[in-house]
This record gives C-alpha cells, sequence and structure tokens, in this order.
C-alpha cells in the first residue's frame, strides 16, 4: 500500500492471526454514538460531526468487542479517547500549555474516588462526558479494577504531557526503549483492555491480574496495536509534525529508507503476536493457581485478540488516516475538531 506523502515509502501488508469478527449489535452502536455525542454536546460544528462520523468508532468499537453483552460501554470509551486525541492531534493544544495541564487535572478528577466533596460540579464537555462513563462503570467494577482503570487513564491522559516533545518532528525521535515507554501510555490501549471487563462482563481475581502473565499480555497487545496504528499512519503524523511513531525511531536507527522501515515495523510488530500468544499460554496456566478459572483465562485471552483482530481490520481502510490534511501547517488548528477541553460559556 503506497503512501501518498512528500516522501516515498511502501507499506507491507500487515498481517493478523486472528480473525476479525462483529458484533450483531453494531448498527445499535451507532445510534448510541450519535445519541452519546449529542447529549454531551460533543459535536457542534459541521467539520466536527463529518469527520467524527466518517471514522465510524462505532464500528471500531463492534470489531473489538464482537462478544460483548454491553457493546455500548466500549462504544463510549473508544470515542472519548479519540475525541481527546484530536483536541492535540488536530486542535493543535500544547501539551506544555497551562490550558492542557489544567484540562487534564479537570478530567482525571472526575474519575479519582470523592469522600469528601463530591465530585466535581462542573468542567469542560469532555471532562462531563468522562464523569458520566465513570457513573456508568462503576457499579459494574470491583475497586482493585477501578483502580487500574484510574491509573491507565491516568497514564494515558499525562503522556500528552509529558510526551509533548517527543511527538514534534523538528525534534529526533527518541531512542527504541524510550519510544515503547512513551507509545504505550500515549496510544490510550489499555484502559480499552480493561473495558473488557464491564462490556462482557469478566471478572479476573486480583490474584490473576498482579501475575507477570497478565502484564506481559497487556503489554505485548499494547505493542502490536500501537504499532500497527504506526505503519498506518505515517503519512499523517508526519504531515501533522509528529515523530513519535515506530516507522520514525527505526528510520532514525538506519533502517534506510522508509519503506525499509516500515518493513522492520511490521516484522517487528509480527513478533510481539507470537509474543500475545505465549502469554496467553502462560496466564491460562497460571489461572487456577490464581483463582481464577482456565475458562475465564481463555475468555479474556479471546477478547485480548478480538481486540488486536478488529483494531488491524478498523485501521485497513478508515479515513480518519488516508485523509491526510496538508495544507495546515503543523502546530495550527484544523476545522474538523470542536474545543471541549474548556468549559463551555456560562459553566
Amino acid at each position: 500500500m503506497p503512501a501518498q506523502g512528500p516522501f516515498s515509502y511502501e507499506i507491507p501488508d500487515i498481517p493478523c492471526p486472528f480473525p476479525c469478527r462483529s458484533h450483531p449489535d453494531a448498527d445499535r452502536a451507532r445510534e448510541h454514538l450519535a445519541a452519546w455525542t449529542e447529549q454531551h454536546g460533543l459535536l457542534r460544528s459541521e467539520g466536527a460531526a463529518a469527520y467524527f462520523h466518517a471514522a465510524r468508532y462505532w464500528l471500531f468499537s463492534a470489531y473489538a468487542y464482537p462478544e460483548a453483552a454491553e457493546l455500548t460501554i466500549g462504544t463510549e470509551w473508544m470515542a472519548w479517547e479519540y475525541l481527546f486525541d484530536d483536541q492535540f492531534d488536530e486542535n493543535a493544544l500544547d501539551g506544555q500549555a497551562p490550558v492542557a495541564r489544567q484540562a487534564v487535572a479537570e478530567v482525571l478528577a472526575h474519575f479519582a474516588p470523592h469522600t469528601d466533596h463530591g465530585p466535581p460540579s462542573g468542567g469542560s464537555r469532555l471532562g462531563l462526558a468522562a464523569a458520566a462513563f465513570w457513573r456508568r462503570v462503576v457499579p459494574l467494577t470491583s475497586p482493585s479494577w477501578q483502580r487500574r482503570f484510574v491509573v491507565d487513564v491516568s497514564d494515558f491522559l499525562n503522556a500528552y504531557l509529558t510526551g509533548h516533545a517527543s511527538r514534534r518532528t523538528d525534534a529526533p525521535p527518541p531512542d527504541r526503549d524510550t519510544f515503547v515507554r512513551l507509545r504505550r501510555d500515549i496510544g490510550g490501549v489499555l484502559p480499552c483492555l480493561d473495558v473488557i471487563e464491564p462490556a462482557h462482563p469478566l471478572v479476573l481475581p486480583d490474584a490473576l491480574t498482579a501475575t507477570p502473565a497478565f502484564r506481559a499480555l497487556r503489554d505485548s497487545a499494547n505493542d502490536v496495536i500501537c504499532w500497527t496504528n504506526d505503519i498506518v499512519s505515517l503519512d499523517k503524523e508526519l504531515a501533522r509534525g509528529e515523530s513519535l511513531n515506530l516507522v520514525a525511531v527505526l528510520r532514525h536507527e538506519g533502517a534506510g529508507t522508509w519503506s525499509e522501515a516500515a518493513r522492520r515495523a511490521v516484522a517487528l510488530t509480527a513478533r510481539r503476536t507470537d509474543d500475545v500468544e505465549q502469554a496467553c499460554r502462560a496466564l491460562v496456566a497460571v489461572a487456577e493457581q490464581a483463582g481464577g478459572t482456565r475458562e475465564g483465562a481463555e475468555r479474556y485471552c479471546r477478547a485480548v485478540r478480538d481486540w488486536i483482530a478488529g483494531s488491524h481490520q478498523w485501521h485497513q481502510a478508515n479515513r480518519r488516516f488516508l485523509d491526510v490534511d496538508r495544507d495546515t501547517p503543523p502546530g495550527v488548528r484544523t476545522d474538523r475538531v470542536d474545543e471541549l477541553l474548556t468549559p463551555p460559556h456560562g459553566a
């Protein structure tokens, strides 16, 4: 698949050994997402609505959570993450700006336990949408799941602040170890994997989620999903002035042309996919010893494979990555998103 851009590279096919399935309630997820964005006032301009709907996040969630009993939990969170990401990618929000730090702090305040003063009474549109999601999932989850989710969301949001300099093309790409760490956080994959449990529903014992096998499964799946995104979105990211991308890191290391770096990225992604399978076998093997069941571990592993396959399928021909804006200079906001991280006027 040739990339259309000011540089020349050829993206090889990205293999995925897991079959992609779609949830039978995909149409209901689409209707729910339209109602959800309207309820929270997240699409106020025609340009933002067109850009958002073209991405078909409802279809991504149907691919990623094909066995979910409550698919719309996954649909809401997935769409929320992309709306947040676009505040930085399309809205040119500087991760080092005070408004960015304030916005992240406000969103995280809605997730924290509030024993004395209660949750914040106001906030940005995205902050209030996050608060509504949190109220929905808390009754469905354990305190340990909630703590894990808050940590993963905090790492995701704060990565936009701490990793801002590493994303710019006017700075060299980070070394590979630094890249892997930053990419795992800023990709937002772990909160989406957390959502598997309330959406299915599926209960994993604390002892099982504390095992090295569980961590290895999440890390390897995270890498596969993020690196697949990097390979597909390279053209768009370089056009927007970003370099926190596996292909760019490998080329900086000396991988040759963009095409050669892309082929190397595909090979590394395939190896990490093998690691997913190895981690799944390890998780099933320790499940009973950790207070769970082999069946529960196998269900979770199947759900992780579904997420990888669904992400792979959605990325192949999605307008979000194919429609590259070459007219707007890096660091300048586009008309494809609305401002969602500052309180509405009159709030």
